[in-house]
Parts: structure tokens; C-alpha cells; sequence
């Protein structure tokens, strides 16, 4: 394990304390998760806009062997709760390290798989802080079925930006398809699938693809 502290601008002060934080994290998933060397690099973000709503820190894991935190150390929220913030993000992108390195393709392969990926690194940041991600949003019953609906038509589709965006960033007043809709359905449907399999988890669940799970 690898980490990396982009020392730069506002970090520099935030640098050893998250390092530290970092560490700790990488033991806490340590018999949880069956993964491998990661880097984990922390940067100071060049987006603020994008964070602004998320609590000033954001995660992204291009490989298996690679997660970035993107953090905007400006943002009040990050400068009160950044222990957490980081935690869990960090938490979120280590299930996705270890679903990549199970050769589990979670962006290049089906809408579906990106959905119920999103959807088991969100549960298991709930198992480990019995806190649910902001933009797992809640759904109503009825809003939940239409979107299902929407998302079952292009399950087998391959992801692609414009999904990606659709889905899990900005929605559509279009298609009546609410901003992060997509992470709010992952978590359902994990969620449901844990209720039908109780003998599961988002830890178990870490090597399976969705095209085996019969979803």
C-alpha cells in the first residue's frame, strides 16, 4: 500500500493529519476486503463546484490499483467534519479497488454492473459508520418503481458518459430522472437483494459480478 499527498496549497497544513487518518482506514479494511496493493493519492481538488454538495470531498478509482481523494479544503463542511468525509469516501473507493482487482470491470462494463456497484461500496460504507452517502438519496415507492423501470430497459447497455451522467450526476428533467437517481437505485437494489439473500453482504458480494446474480 501506497500513499501519496498532493503537499500543495491548502493540503499543506491537512497533509500529516489525513496521511495518518489514511493509514488507519487501510487497517481498518484490512480481513474485510480481499485486496491487493492500492495507491491511494490525495489531491487538492481543481473543481470545487463539484464537490461543493458532497461536503468538499470526492473519490475516484480509475484501477484496481489506484483510488484518488479529490479534497477542497476551503469548504466549511470538510473543515468540521473532514475525518469522516475522507473516511468515508476512502471506504467507497477501496470496495471498488477490490472489485476491479476481482476483474470486475465496474465503468467499462454493463449499466447494470455500475449500478449495483455503486450501490455495494455504499452499503459497505454503511456497515463500517452506520451512515448512509448524501447522494444515495431517498425514493419514494412509487418514484422508485418508474425509475427502476427506466434503468431495467438499459441494464444490459454498455456504460458510456452520457448514462453516467445522466444517472449518477446531473439527472433529467427529460426523462424525469432526479440528480444522482443512480446511486439511490444501486443502493436499492443492493439493498434489496441483501433482504432476499441475508446470508450475503456487501463483503461477500465484493467478487461477484451483477451478471451472475440474477438481479
Amino acid at each position: 500500500m501506497g500513499i501519496e499527498i498532493n503537499n500543495t496549497g491548502g493540503l499543506v497544513n491537512s497533509a500529516d493529519r489525513v496521511e495518518k487518518l489514511i493509514k488507519s482506514i487501510l487497517k481498518e479494511v484490512e480481513g474485510k476486503l480481499s485486496l491487493g496493493d492500492v495507491r491511494v493519492v490525495v489531491k487538492e481538488t481543481k473543481r470545487p463546484d463539484d464537490l461543493k454538495d458532497i461536503g468538499g470531498v470526492g473519490g475516484y478509482c480509475p484501477s484496481g490499483e489506484l483510488v484518488e481523494i479529490s479534497i477542497d479544503v476551503n469548504h466549511p463542511i470538510f473543515q468540521k467534519l473532514w475525518g469522516q468525509l475522507v473516511r468515508r469516501s476512502l471506504l467507497h473507493e477501496l470496495h471498488h479497488a477490490a472489485r476491479r482487482q476481482a476483474g470486475i470491470a465496474i465503468g467499462e462494463s454493463s449499466f447494470l454492473e455500475c449500478l449495483f456497484s455503486e450501490g455495494l461500496a455504499d452499503h459497505f460504507v454503511h456497515d463500517l459508520t452506520n451512515i448512509k452517502p448524501v447522494w444515495a438519496i431517498e425514493l419514494n415507492q412509487k418514484v422508485a418503481d418508474a425509475l427502476l423501470k427506466k434503468a431495467k430497459a438499459i441494464f444490459d447497455q454498455p456504460m458510456t458518459d452520457k448514462i453516467y451522467d445522466t444517472w449518477f450526476i446531473e439527472g433529467s428533467k427529460e426523462l424525469n430522472i432526479p440528480r444522482w437517481a443512480g446511486y439511490a437505485l444501486g443502493f436499492k437494489l443492493v439493498d434489496d437483494y441483501l433482504t432476499q439473500h441475508p446470508d450475503t453482504s456487501s463483503i461477500s458480494l465484493v467478487t461477484k459480478p451483477a451478471s451472475e446474480l440474477n438481479i
